[in-house]
């Protein structure tokens, strides 16, 4: 998934994430998948893997419940191309200041929180989604350390923060979603 998080006060490389979910899927019944992976994300300030599981289960035709931790969702299509979707996820991320030298080690920042949005998707072609979303940041803190000793120095509690997010999602060939009304395989 490639998602712009820019803060419009400039562009860098630090604008777009790139993240994904890569799981292996069992048919428990025409419906219902459980599955087990890895998420990748850069959440943490660098590209790392999280375990990832749960299930998949398409309630209707037009109704999906993805089930699988670090990110739920469900997702909803009334119709053709289009569908709407609940999302949760974990948010922030991790950064070093300081000079980085002997005498300065730096400091490490990380942010950290759980965002929730409302979104809708449009498939471009089988296994392409351009979604836009909008939600919320919340349980938000940031922390400071030293990296001599790595102990937390400061743990600031923040308020919650909007967010919206542009993303293109893309699924390996043959694993997109089936049309609607079709049978998991």
């Amino acid at each position: 998934m490639l998602v712009d998080s820019t803060d419009r006060d400039g562009d860098d490389r630090d604008d777009v994430r790139i993240s994904g979910l890569v799981l292996a899927l069992y048919p428990c019944t025409p419906t219902l998948q459980a599955g087990a992976g890895l998420a990748v994300t850069d959440r943490t300030g660098f590209y790392g893997l999280m375990p990832a599981a749960g299930i998949r289960w398409n309630a209707t035709d037009r109704l999906e419940l993805d089930l699988f931790l670090p990110r739920p969702r469900i997702r909803y299509a009334p119709g053709g191309a289009w569908s709407v979707m609940l999302t949760a996820a974990p948010a922030g991320g991790s950064w070093n200041i300081g000079r980085g030298t002997a005498d300065d080690p730096g400091r490490e920042l990380h942010l950290e929180g759980i965002q929730a949005a409302l979104g809708v998707a449009w498939k471009i072609r089988p296994g392409i989604d351009l979604t836009a979303s909008a939600g919320g940041l919340f349980n938000r803190a940031l922390k400071v350390d030293g990296t001599r000793q790595g102990a937390f120095r400061l743990r600031q509690e923040l308020d919650d923060a909007p967010f919206a997010a542009v993303s293109l999602q893309i699924a390996a060939p043959g694993q997109h979603r089936p049309a609607r009304g079709a049978a998991i395989p």
